[in-house]
């Protein structure tokens, strides 16, 4: 079991999440309800989803869990991506927003690569 508080992948993404939160907000109404439901949904579900396998008692639970977080994030990139195509967000901020997720894809990236090394 690991403290999901301590690890900085864990924080970047509760910080990608309230990004994109702000993000939404200035969101132009045509595509709120529609494409930013989904942004902050998606968003909410990487931190969500390294805490719950931060909380299992497997390693190979915890990398399950990193998996399904690693794919929400690529699904948050490309609701990002629709986002700027669309023009409904700010593409300087969401691009910023999308620098940071492409981080945490790498920190992920290493995180399960080490777990599995340890299996």
């Amino acid at each position: 079991m690991h403290n999901f508080k301590e690890l900085n992948i864990w924080k970047m993404s509760m910080d990608i999440a309230a990004d994109v939160n702000i993000l939404v907000e200035s969101m132009s109404t045509k595509h709120l309800w529609t494409l930013g439901s989904q942004l902050l949904k998606t968003s909410v579900s990487v931190p969500s989803n390294i805490a719950e396998g931060c909380g299992r008692t497997s390693d190979a639970q915890f990398n399950y869990f990193l998996n399904v977080a690693i794919a929400s994030t690529f699904e948050l990139e490309t609701q990002i991506l629709l986002s700027i195509r669309f023009n409904s967000v700010d593409q300087t901020k969401a691009e910023e927003i999308l620098k940071n997720l492409n981080s945490v894809q790498k920190m992920l990236r290493k995180l399960m690569e080490s777990i599995s090394k340890k299996a």
